[in-house]
């Protein structure tokens, strides 16, 4: 078995073997490709996809590597380290709409600034819609954080899991 990031060059080299195959009437290998990749619609196949491939003929693809050997592991450690880094993009994401909303509140809490705005109800509604929106995105940005940090927990079960199949 082989692991494949797809990239415009053998994304069509791939969508012109399975064509090949499919017309020759020999579907074992497709239908073994799909077996090993639920997560694929093969009618939208798109760059980026990861595919892992069966030791097939009819799919060899150059520059795909073997799945023993290292890379499951290297792709196991890939995985983990993009959870990671969206966690933390997601993290800064949430403490600086946290410092945006405090700077705004600092800012609402001069007399300058409030004077304004309790002369003005419909300013006064604007900011509070505005608020509220702040808020919820900020905590829609912590629990998107949260979700993700409990993701890069598990993956590593999960691809151990995943690992053993090719073992």
């Amino acid at each position: 078995m082989r692991l494949i990031v797809l990239k415009p060059d053998n994304l069509q080299v791939l969508r012109t073997q399975l064509a090949t195959a499919s017309a020759s009437g020999n579907n074992a290998p497709i239908d073994r490709l799909k077996a090993l990749n639920p997560h694929i619609d093969f009618n939208r196949l798109d760059a980026g996809a990861v595919l892992f491939l069966p030791d097939a003929p009819e799919l060899a693809q150059p520059g795909s590597r073997a799945v023993e050997g290292g890379s499951f592991d290297d792709f196991t450690a890939d995985v983990i380290e993009g959870l990671k880094l969206a966690a933390g993009r997601a993290r800064a994401g949430y403490e600086q709409l946290g410092a945006d909303r405090s700077d705004v509140a600092a800012a609402v809490k001069t007399a300058a600034v409030k004077r304004l705005i309790e002369s003005d109800p419909a300013l006064k509604a604007q900011l509070d819609e505005v608020n509220a929106q702040s808020a919820k995105d900020q905590r829609e940005g912590k629990e998107a954080g949260a979700a993700l940090d409990a993701m890069q927990k598990n993956v590593g079960q999960e691809m151990a899991a995943l690992g053993k199949l090719f073992a």
